[in-house]
């Protein structure tokens, strides 16, 4: 067994227990072996293939993937056994859908899932229908994406993965939201962190707080959103200081603020026009709430 056998086998371990800081480190460890990696190695796609996992989970970005996907050559990739082949092509997948490029990442799943019918892997089929249904759901077509999400948690939960199960059912709670459904979308986003609390897939779990402040949000519950998202946003900063994710929760914790504003506001003109101490003291502590939401 090659070293990039033994490394793929161990990192794949760590993925399926969320244990994300521990694979962080090893990964570190081996930044720099990456240049003497030979393509040639029948691990090689084994390994491109589990980086693309690993940056999902927040290690680097989609660059790093694409730096290692460039180094096959078209020569290579046709002399690869169909099985190795297909892990390139699910690398280049989800690198689309990093890079927002839905319709490539669909074009590409679809194509490695009818050949993984005849291969029969079903930990891969996991993977390609939960990064399909993610690209489904960036176009916007939430029946497909829910269709690919619920079969990639049937599939790893009856391949007894359950952390990845958990995981794939944030994505799947909120679909449930986006279809109208926001107490089945809450729901699945409770169970997915009952099942990742223990985890330090800070990631997971601040998409998660995240998913519910914009779910409370579109009820009017604007005090329990930004609780959320100001969780959200503690929870990213743990190891994620410049994730995407964090900069989306402070967008939307400085949005629920403005509508908070914009509430007081109008209870501050209503009572503007009310007499007395009482009236003046509560349109006085109104207005210094007011003024320090819209700082």
């Amino acid at each position: 067994m090659s070293v990039w056998s033994e490394l793929t086998s161990r990192l794949n371990e760590l993925l399926a227990l969320r244990q994300i800081e521990e694979g962080f480190r090893i990964l570190d460890e081996h930044a720099a072996a990456l240049a003497d990696m030979a393509v040639e190695d029948e691990a090689a796609a084994h390994y491109v293939l589990c980086i693309a996992e690993w940056v999902d989970a927040g290690y680097a970005d989609q660059r790093l993937i694409d730096s290692l996907l460039h180094r096959f050559s078209s020569e290579q990739r046709r002399r690869m056994p169909v099985a190795e082949y297909l892990l390139l092509r699910m690398a280049e997948a989800f690198s689309s859908i990093a890079k927002e490029d839905a319709d490539q990442a669909i074009s590409l799943l679809h194509f490695v899932l009818q050949a993984e019918r005849e291969l029969n892997d079903p930990r891969r089929m996991v993977l390609a229908h939960f990064w399909k249904g993610r690209a489904h759901r960036k176009k916007g077509e939430y029946d497909a994406a829910l269709h690919d999400v619920a079969e990639a948690r049937r599939l790893a939960a009856r391949l007894q993965i359950s952390k990845l199960a958990a995981h794939i059912q944030i994505q799947e709670g909120w679909i449930n939201f986006q279809l109208g459904r926001p107490k089945e979308g809450l729901r699945l986003l409770d169970q997915a962190e009952a099942a990742l609390k223990s985890t330090d897939d800070w990631l997971a779990l601040g998409n998660i707080e995240s998913a519910r402040g914009r779910i409370v949000r579109r009820s009017g519950e604007y005090a329990q959103a930004l609780s959320h998202f100001d969780k959200a946003v503690a929870i990213y900063a743990r190891r994620y200081p410049n994730h995407r994710n964090l900069a989306r929760a402070l967008v939307n914790a400085a949005y629920v603020k403005r509508l908070i504003a914009l509430q007081l506001r109008k209870r501050i003109d209503e009572r503007a026009a009310g007499k007395g101490r009482d009236e003046h003291q509560s349109r006085g502590a109104s207005h210094a709430r007011y003024t320090k939401l819209c700082r």
